[in-house]
């Protein structure tokens, strides 16, 4: 079975996160299968344009700590890449809705526009367990500091529409016409010519790169964290479901 499944319909390329009974939690298995579905898109000639969104009721719940992947020999690079994401050259529309937590979010953020339903959740709840949040992805992105402080240190949950004020998401629209309104932006942007698509992406990622040293620190405090006794309480109370000691 794969976790990710991708298709292609006229000139957009369809990417869709398939391990509905997990909300589409990451594993090592779903990331193996999105780096396989980014690979066939960018060797697809005839997709210029991505759409990748979340079968069931969720996007992403972040990275599922009942089959979470092993982080204690990641590097930086490992972690600006989320599964090859990073690396895409051609523009990627992320089509949210229900859930986009911790490492769901930290993939939404590496595409380039991001539509979410009115109901999607957006949060950071790493804290919660003991696990270092992934910060470096947002001041990427050029979100306020204070956001980034709010959502990594607090835990807590915001709406679509708080995504949508303070810049994490591009738009929000109804539940019901998310992926019609994904579509129409893929195919809106399909429509130029797609060296230029790549040329102006390629662009924005070096405007707002950050030095590789702040990926390096980045992966240095995520192995020590994992290494850690709050982390391993903190995945330990949330297997048990029960609060953290």
């Amino acid at each position: 079975m794969a976790f990710v499944e991708y298709r292609r319909e006229g000139s957009i390329g369809w990417v869709t996160l398939n391990r509905p009974e997990r909300l589409n939690a990451r594993s090592d298995a779903l990331e193996r299968d999105l780096r396989e579905a980014w690979r066939s898109f960018e060797a697809d000639d005839g997709a210029s344009v991505a759409v990748l969104s979340g079968a069931g009721k969720a996007f992403c719940a972040g990275m599922d700590l009942k089959d979470r992947p092993d982080r204690r020999s990641i590097t930086g690079q490992g972690l600006k890449s989320v599964a090859g994401t990073y690396d895409v050259t051609k523009p990627i529309v992320a089509a949210i809705h229900g859930y986009c937590l911790g490492g769901g979010l930290t993939l939404a953020m590496w595409t380039d526009i991001r539509l979410a339903a009115r109901s999607a959740v957006f949060g950071f709840p790493e804290i919660r367990h003991g696990i270092h949040p992934n910060t470096p992805y947002f001041v990427a992105n050029l979100i306020p500091v204070c956001v980034i402080a709010e959502l990594a240190l607090t835990g807590e949950n915001i709406s679509a529409q708080r995504a949508c004020e303070v810049g994490l998401i591009n738009k929000v629209v109804s539940d019901e016409s998310l992926m019609d309104e994904a579509r129409a932006m893929a195919e809106r942007m399909a429509a130029f010519p797609l060296r230029v698509l790549k040329l102006g992406k390629q662009t924005l990622r070096k405007a707002t790169e950050l030095p590789q040293e702040a990926w390096e620190l980045m992966g240095q405090h995520r192995r020590d964290t994992y290494a850690s006794n709050e982390e391993a309480e903190g995945v330990a109370a949330f297997q048990q479901r029960r609060t953290p000691r």
